[in-house]
């Protein structure tokens, strides 16, 4: 490890470890910035909600969308997939410009804004469907793809010691918006909404609490865990459903929330851990890149498979998650030593100093 000393109006060293990564000593969070560091976790929180409706809410807007413009529900359902595309291709080059230097947070987070207003009048105004793929589908997409690249990244840099945590409270304004399966199944409006609520709550509010639990018990384990319930709660969903028992499915919707929620922020707490945080930024957009595939297949085999086996075939093929779980167990930070190929130092530290 290395030490350097830097002349400033407030000293400051850097620290670089064995691995690279670089660290800055000496300063507080006032030096630094002007104002307390826990500023830099709510904003970051404040501009998350913002864009969590294009994404969540969207699907309980499908029947308003049909009626106004006669869309069928075909193109509703790319319309998702393609802004899932543009919100998950942007991760990765939003983090190396936001690296360089070149896209600062307020340009990000004001493209993002404009993206997403663009988006929600495109759905309001369209005169066609081909319009709506434009401004919702790639505009918007790509609008929250860079508010969330932006503000998720930010607090993991001005937390690294509790970025578990910090992480997932900010990650916890991008929550679910709409439970659509309930209606279908017979249930009333009421409840719905009631399972919606709930959903939404339990989802971002998880976030937030398994990033706490996975600081203290270990990232993988805390995945394993969570892919178990996620996998395990959407059988319990459609069984209350089948039955049509309403308090075991409030349960088992608020369980799926809990679970949904926790994967994302646990992938952004590992790539930090595993690579550090000099090029988190790039880092986390590559490990977030893949959901684009979700977003060009994922959303239309979902409405194949429940055209053609109803709702169970979606839910069987959504509890994936137990086979998730069973991959996290062969999860290892790359570069480091296996356990058994340690070995033990002949002379502890105690001997020496004695």
């Amino acid at each position: 490890m290395t030490t350097t000393d830097l002349t400033t109006s407030v000293p400051y060293g850097e620290v670089t470890d064995r691995n690279g990564r670089l660290y800055r000593t000496g300063e507080t969070d006032r030096d630094i910035r002007g104002r307390p560091r826990w500023t830099m976790a709510l904003f970051p929180w404040t501009g998350m909600p913002g864009i969590s409706s294009s994404e969540y809410a969207f699907t309980s807007a499908g029947d308003t969308l049909h009626e106004a413009h006669l869309w069928s529900s075909g193109h509703i359902f790319r319309l998702m997939g393609v802004w899932v595309f543009f919100q998950a291709a942007v991760a990765f080059p939003a983090g190396r410009l936001r690296e360089s230097g070149r896209l600062p947070a307020r340009y990000a987070m004001f493209l993002g804004a404009l993206g997403t207003v663009i988006g929600c009048l495109s759905l309001t105004y369209a005169p066609h469907v081909a319009v709506a793929y434009f401004g919702f589908g790639m505009f918007s997409g790509i609008g929250a793809g860079l508010v969330h690249a932006t503000c998720v990244n930010m607090v993991g840099k001005w937390y690294p010691e509790r970025k578990g945590g910090k992480t997932g409270l900010v990650n916890g304004g991008f929550a679910y918006g709409s439970v659509p399966f309930g209606k279908d199944m017979g249930f009333a409006g009421g409840i719905v909404a009631t399972a919606m609520s709930l959903k939404a709550i339990v989802n971002g509010t998880g976030r937030g609490v398994i990033r706490w639990v996975s600081d203290r018990f270990g990232r993988r384990d805390t995945l394993i865990v969570v892919c178990l319930v996620l996998g395990t709660a959407q059988f319990g969903v459609l069984v209350s459903g089948q039955t049509g028992s309403m308090p075991f499915f409030l349960f088992c919707s608020m369980v799926s929330g809990f679970g949904g929620g926790a994967v994302l922020p646990l992938f952004a707490a590992m790539t930090a851990d595993c690579f550090g945080e000099n090029n988190n930024a790039s880092d986390y957009g590559m490990v977030y890149s893949p959901k684009l595939v979700s977003g060009l297949v994922g959303s239309g085999m979902g409405a194949v498979v429940v055209g053609a086996r109803d709702y169970g075939g979606a839910f069987l093929a959504g509890s994936i998650g137990i086979a998730s779980a069973f991959l996290a167990l062969f999860l290892k930070a790359p570069g480091r030593p296996k356990a058994r190929g340690i070995a033990p130092n002949p002379q502890p530290l105690g001997e020496e100093m004695a």
